[in-house]
């Protein structure tokens, strides 16, 4: 498969999966704002909340004190996601998030945009974070190479 990150691409074998995660300090109001992309996948015959309700168990391992404050129906790049807001404890101070997680293709993949600030948000944060997620467009084509690297000329 023909892979491209934001600096370049490569080849990797087609059984590769990506589980990439993009961090980026946004800075913006009190308790600062972080944006977290990470990627998942359906299993076989999942859906989204039965996904959500997976991560979510394996997150709540790692973090006891993560308590969901309210779940809502978005749509990201034209697809039916979910936005959820909680709380959850680290380093004894409570974090607060809101998590978007909506389809990235029709092939099963997930993507997951977590917002987190040490602070409740505030009304300006949550309007960056609509105006985020409103803009959000997806690939319409995949980057691939124009000749592969093992082609001869």
């Amino acid at each position: 498969m023909h892979y491209a990150i934001h600096e370049g691409s490569f080849v990797l074998p087609d059984t590769a999966l990506d589980r990439t995660v993009n961090i980026l300090m946004l800075n913006d109001g009190p308790g600062g704002l972080n944006l977290v992309i990470s990627r998942g996948r359906l299993r076989e015959d999942e859906n989204l909340d039965a996904f959500i309700a997976r991560e979510w168990a394996l997150a709540t391992r790692e973090a006891p004190q993560l308590t969901e404050r309210s779940r809502t129906a978005v749509t990201v790049g034209g697809r039916a996601g979910v936005q959820i807001e909680a709380t959850h404890e680290q380093d004894g101070r409570l974090r607060h998030q809101v998590q978007t997680v909506f389809p990235g293709d029709d092939s099963g993949r997930v993507l997951v945009m977590t917002l987190t600030s040490a602070t409740p948000f505030t009304d300006e944060q949550r309007a960056m974070a609509a105006r985020m997620i409103d803009s959000y467009q997806p690939r319409v084509a995949r980057p691939t190479l124009i000749e592969s690297p093992d082609s001869t000329s």
